[in-house]
């Protein structure tokens, strides 16, 4: 499965799935800022927000390949302009220039989104790697 595919089918998964009223959901469509990003930044991002007990979900379509539904995110920032999740996926196998194949242990994703408009940024390191990859694009909430 491609990663636009498992993209698509994570967004449909979540937005059949019903979550508490009190959560906010952002759907994100993000666009990625260099040829290489889109191989690590899927085009969706589907996050649930539960402000009263601060449990946060994400799920995109690597995280459905890789986990099979969202996982935990963390909140690392919260302020009156923006909010910033984090959340970290784990042994991805991938195929090198080489065409061998390969984990990546940990690789450390941070998505903001600017309250006022929606606008949103994500960013993913690899651990132990120099590499750093980005995208942007706009959330709605459900």
């Amino acid at each position: 499965m491609n990663l636009k595919t498992a993209s698509a089918a994570a967004l449909s998964v979540c937005t059949l799935m019903s979550f508490p009223v009190q959560a906010e959901t952002y759907v994100c469509e993000l666009r990625s800022s260099g040829a290489s990003s889109a191989d690590w930044i899927p085009p969706k991002a589907v996050v649930r927000h539960d402000p009263k007990t601060s449990e946060v979900t994400v799920i995109d379509g690597l995280i459905d390949e890789i986990y099979g539904g969202p996982i935990e995110a963390k909140i690392a920032v919260n302020n009156a302009k923006r909010i910033t999740y984090s959340w970290n996926v784990r042994n991805v196998p991938v195929k090198t220039t080489d065409s061998t194949s390969t984990i990546v242990k940990n690789m450390v994703y941070r998505l903001t989104i600017v309250k006022a408009t929606l606008e949103a940024r994500e960013t993913m390191k690899p651990v132990r790697f120099q590499n750093s990859y980005r995208a942007k694009g706009k959330c709605t909430v459900k």
